[in-house]
């Protein structure tokens, strides 16, 4: 049998709400490759080979799978409780964390709390490159599941959009981790001291691509989900075709059950669009999400329908180029003889964070009325400014949704902060706060953490990084992200190749 290690190499962190009051659990999703010495090229597939796993998935508990039909009966039949250990090919076998976290934690008031590790989804997709929650929409409340006729249904914590080593997009319906523990509770043979255990059966969508590998996805709204591949081609689904196709694949497979007949796997949905972005792999992809304007006083929208559509994407590439999208039309905003790993868009003044080839975090206007202007612009009416720098790659940028806040992370194991708005105002100082430092004690061959570091000026990396040297693998960073929620807007959690994360407030505990 092979063993999930709860120990992963997490790189990508998600939060999603729960509600909207002052007390409600936050949940995080971890997930990201199986081991500290797992590596993956943007070019290199994880296949399916011949193993000898099929004796190992024969000798798995026989409770566990009684309880895994009898909850598959009592549910809903694309998802099912299941055991530590799960069978299938053992370079593909992996899982995605869901972590609950009370704010009562973080603000001071109780602090013996420690995090929960609530829902552990067991897969053989290989590792994970890229994940994120839609932005709105998936939520279903635990009091309405209660209080409602339904109870065959398990609410919604949101809808999960990943992409595996497999070369897979994926779009998942996680359950409320709460309405999960109220279904177990109802077997003996649940421990529900530990966290639970589940499979899907069957995905909301599965796109595979047999000539290219997904690397980077974006929601675009709650419309659709925007893919970035290996070889510079760039694709969107709907979530509309998705959800269709999936309604329609499960009334089949009811019926198929019924009738004691096999039934035909998901239907594959075609791309709603597909076009080449770039000249090499896409390294960073985002839109601009309509969801963070109602964080805006002036906005009033009250429902998801009454959103606007998101219209806009930004990519970025191993070619350099930073790229806005409208439709299919494109427009160029920075060029550079180096890479660009990654990228956000600021909701808060409407500027793409990213990082260029000498480690230095800049924003770029995406409007020429936004007065950035620079003596040397490096493609004619749009210009970029130096925010912070690195010394080694960057490796992740977020924007906080309530702040104009930017927190980057790279391989030298730092998270800074920066103000965004103070690089808006011409001759003003800029200080980058570095959250905290990772390094690793080769002595000791033990990793350190320093805090309460000095502030830096934003002045000392406009030629690039400062130091010549390298630093070591185990502390990159890979991954930061801000909470999107009001109710934890200053949580901000961070994780890398050490198999860490990190999750603080950046806000005093008033």
């Amino acid at each position: 049998m092979n063993n999930v290690s709860p120990t992963l190499n997490f790189h990508l962190l998600y939060f999603c709400f729960d509600s909207f009051l002052l007390q409600a659990p936050q949940y995080i999703a971890i997930a990201g490759y199986k081991r500290t010495d797992e590596h993956h090229g943007t070019s290199q597939r994880q296949t399916r080979e011949a193993s000898n796993d099929s004796d190992d998935e024969e000798d798995q508990d026989e409770d566990q799978e009684d309880l895994g039909r009898a909850a598959d009966a009592t549910t809903s039949s694309s998802f099912t409780f299941s055991g530590s250990t799960f069978g299938g090919t053992e370079d593909l076998v992996s899982c995605i964390q869901i972590w609950e976290i009370s704010p009562t934690m973080l603000n001071g008031s109780d602090p013996s709390e420690q995090p929960r590790l609530s829902l552990c989804i067991l897969h053989d997709w290989g590792a994970t490159f890229d994940m994120q929650w839609m932005p709105y929409g998936g939520y279903e409340s635990i009091e309405e599941y209660q209080t409602s006729q339904l109870p065959d249904q398990l609410p919604s914590l949101g809808l999960l959009a990943l992409i595996t080593g497999d070369g897979h997009l994926r779009i998942l319906n996680v359950p409320h981790p709460a309405a999960l523990y109220d279904l177990a509770a109802q077997y003996p043979q649940m421990d529900l001291e530990k966290p639970l255990c589940a499979r899907y059966t069957d995905v909301m969508l599965e796109a595979s691509f047999p000539h290219l590998l997904p690397i980077r996805l974006s929601w675009s709204g709650h419309e659709s989900v925007a893919v970035g591949a290996s070889d510079g081609s760039m694709l969107t689904y709907r979530l509309n075709d998705a959800v269709e196709n999936f309604n329609v694949h499960m009334d089949t497979k009811a019926g198929a059950l019924e009738a004691g007949v096999e039934y035909p796997p998901l239907h594959p949905i075609e791309p709603a669009q597909f076009f080449f972005g770039h000249d090499s792999c896409v390294r960073g992809l985002c839109s601009n999400n309509p969801w963070n304007r109602i964080s805006f006083p002036t906005y009033k929208a009250t429902q998801a329908s009454e959103l606007p559509p998101s219209t806009l994407l930004a990519s970025c590439g191993n070619d350099g180029k930073l790229i806005m999208w409208d439709g299919g039309i494109k427009t160029v905003l920075f060029r550079t003889r180096g890479l660009l790993h990654t990228m956000c868009w600021s909701s808060s003044n409407d500027l793409i964070c990213f990082s260029d080839g000498e480690h230095i975090v800049r924003i770029a206007s995406t409007r020429e009325d936004l007065k950035i202007r620079t003596i040397a612009s490096s493609i004619k009416g749009f210009s970029t400014k130096s925010i912070c720098g690195h010394q080694g790659g960057v490796w992740g940028i977020d924007c906080s949704r309530f702040f104009p806040f930017i927190a980057s992370c790279g391989s030298d194991g730092a998270v800074r902060i920066s103000n965004l708005n103070n690089r808006l105002v011409n001759h003003a100082k800029i200080y980058v706060n570095r959250l905290y430092a990772l390094d690793w004690e080769v002595d000791q061959q033990t990793y350190v953490i320093r805090e309460n570091l000095t502030e830096e000026l934003s002045s000392q990396w406009s030629k690039g990084s400062t130091d010549g040297t390298i630093p070591p693998d185990p502390i990159a960073i890979h991954k930061v992200k801000w909470c999107p929620n009001i109710v934890a807007a200053g949580w901000i959690v961070s994780g890398g190749a050490s198999g860490l994360v990190r999750l603080e407030c950046t806000l005093p505990a008033s």
